[in-house]
């Protein structure tokens, strides 16, 4: 069992002034101060997956573990195709199978079936015995959270594809394709969001744009050019946020920065030139949170989308955040902890060391919080509980 520590990695916090945007250049490291760190998440346990003998430098695990909405169990995805369902509260294995190919970005739960992306076909596994029950064949890779709403999935699949799925009658009902751009895209996809007033999904594609789609037929209702197409990584990956009682949203571009856009039209309502944002999320206080490519994680306000203040990590990049209670964010790190930041100032509250970094952020539910390293240790935490978590 690997060690888990939590030490004082990294990061620096800028305050701004709400009236001025931050400026793009990234500050320096600093070293946060212990007596400031505390407890939030303990480990409970951890389990390694790592294939020692297929092991290889910079391999990553892109899968994001999944809690079953009843708390009952875990489900693990590896990089090697394993997939392996645990009892969350004891770790003990319910089941394992080492046959599934490559994994998809997530995994889902719909009316007793565990949703899986296995190689280029979304599968339907029985929960307490792994049995396979059905297949629809998608026709790429999950490259993003799949978004269940009713009856239908829709899959973000590479490349730059958004297939809905009928998950009784276990068939595609309607697939779009954007144009792949020709230059390199970020890895990954935007996942969709669902608008249920309208009877729309809003979704991001790598070639720039922000596409709204009716719900049940995936016609294009309209589309918002965000990214800027001559440059490198125009990527809408970011999922959007539906603000202002659902009148607008926002969302990125990773070269074009942030935009608000009126939900109806697509039409541009602010835009602010914040460039490499990979994840947004939004917190408590009128406050975005915001992971950035160029290894930073920054506060925006949401009114404008100024910043607040940026958090500059020690090494690697940050993981999509994740929002917690009491004003709380969370985010992975490439080449660095699992960081717990106070929302309002920046300032890092707990940082959990397991030994290497990660790509995809932690699966949350609860009090429960679970991460697999890039090496492949499988931490999983409780607020409150557990030990190997002391933030000194």
């Amino acid at each position: 069992m690997s060690a888990v520590l939590i030490a004082a990695l990294a990061a620096v916090t800028q305050p701004a002034a709400p009236a001025a945007a931050a400026p793009e250049a990234p500050a320096a490291w600093i070293q946060p101060d212990p007596s400031t760190l505390r407890r939030v998440f303990g480990v409970r346990y951890t389990r390694s997956y790592a294939d020692f003998e297929l092991l290889k430098t910079n391999e990553e695990e892109w899968t994001v573990p999944l809690i079953s909405p009843d708390g009952v169990r875990l489900y693990v995805g590896t990089r090697t195709g394993i997939l392996e369902a645990l009892d969350l509260a004891t770790g003990e294995s319910l089941w394992k199978r080492t046959d599934m190919g490559t994994l998809g970005y997530g995994m889902a739960e719909f009316r007793g079936r565990v949703l899986v992306g296995s190689d280029a076909a979304l599968v339907g596994l029985d929960p307490q015995i792994g049995k396979e029950h059905w297949r629809v064949e998608i026709e790429g890779k999950l490259a993003a959270e799949m978004t269940v709403t009713g009856t239908v999935a829709l899959l973000p699949v590479r490349p730059n594809t958004l297939v809905a799925v009928d998950l009784v009658e276990h068939k595609v009902l309607w697939r779009v394709k954007r144009p792949t751009p020709d230059s390199i895209t970020v890895r990954g996809q935007c996942p969709a969001v669902i608008d249920a007033a309208r009877g729309r999904v809003y979704v991001g594609f790598s070639d720039g744009t922000l596409v709204a789609l009716d719900k049940d037929t995936g016609s294009t209702v309209w589309v918002a050019p965000l990214g800027t197409r001559k440059d490198f990584f125009a990527d809408v990956d970011v999922a959007p946020i539906l603000v202002d009682d659902g009148k607008a949203l926002l969302t990125a571009s990773y070269n074009g920065g942030l935009f608000k856009l009126d939900a109806e039209t697509g039409d541009r309502i602010w835009h602010q030139p914040l460039g490499r944002i990979t994840g947004l999320v939004r917190i408590d206080r009128g406050l975005l949170v915001a992971s950035l490519g160029s290894g930073q994680v920054a506060a925006l306000y949401e009114a404008n989308g100024k910043v607040r203040w940026r958090y500059k990590v020690k090494k690697g990049y940050p993981s999509p955040p994740i929002a917690l209670e009491h004003g709380l964010v969370a985010f992975a790190v490439s080449k660095g902890p699992i960081t717990i930041l106070d929302a309002a100032r920046g300032r890092p509250v707990q940082l959990i060391t397991p030994g290497s970094g990660m790509v995809v952020p932690p699966a949350r539910s609860g009090d429960d919080m679970v991460a697999l390293t890039n090496e492949g240790l499988l931490l999983v935490m409780r607020r409150g509980e557990g030990g190997g978590a002391a933030a000194r």
